[in-house]
């Protein structure tokens, strides 16, 4: 089946010590003539409408890639920032597949980097999956929803069971939330797709790796 467009789904931090930049690769899998790529972003926030900018320049079969604070200078203005960003990548030719485009999300701290995939939005239903943390260390997750209204999340120690831990997120919206100490094999259950969730390791409150869900 042709997908004739990718998205991701994504979180973005901006602080004194922490850029976000991201990579993108637009590609239909094959070899062909670079042809020319649509590729936006959307920064995604509770308190204002989704802010849409598109980047100029993309190709199929070219990597790009973006700093975060450069398409949006406004998350400069907000302390310890870590909003949502939805990534779309499109292309107006005729039968073009993207499904083997490619997105990357870098945070870069002084001369470090931490790299994750983040995730690709599709259009399945209700999702279940298991949820592999440590019960030591600063372990986190952080939910992110690219929906215009709340959507109910739960966590729990089997799949069928209401989640002894259950959350709302907001519209647009984006939580953190500790995991230490919990059970090492969780069930994440969300009620529709359009949200993302990536595990967090922290270290003296720096992202040291993230894993998407």
């Amino acid at each position: 089946m042709l997908e004739d467009s990718a998205n991701w789904l994504l979180f973005c931090q901006n602080s004194q010590l922490t850029k976000t930049v991201i990579h993108f690769f637009p590609s239909s899998g094959g070899t062909g003539a670079p042809y020319q790529a649509q590729c936006s972003l959307t920064l995604l926030r509770t308190d204002s409408e989704p802010k849409t900018i598109a980047i100029e320049g993309a190709k199929v079969s070219q990597p790009n890639g973006v700093a975060v604070e450069d398409v949006f200078p406004e998350i400069c203005d907000i302390p310890n920032c870590l909003l949502p960003i939805f990534v779309e990548i499109s292309s107006g030719q005729i039968r073009q597949d993207l499904s083997k485009s490619e997105c990357i999300v870098e945070l870069q701290s002084e001369g470090r980097s931490v790299m994750f995939r983040p995730k690709r939005i599709t259009d399945d239903g209700e999702l279940k999956y298991p949820l592999i943390t440590l019960s030591k260390g600063e372990v986190g997750l952080i939910s992110c929803s690219a929906l215009a209204t709340p959507v109910n999340c739960s966590l729990s120690d089997k799949v069928d069971v209401a989640g002894k831990t259950s959350f709302t997120l907001a519209a647009y919206g984006i939580r953190e939330q500790s995991l230490a100490g919990l059970s090492q094999g969780l069930y994440l259950s969300t009620e529709q797709n359009g949200t993302a969730h990536y595990i967090v390791y922290r270290n003296n409150g720096r992202i040291t790796a993230v894993v998407c869900v």
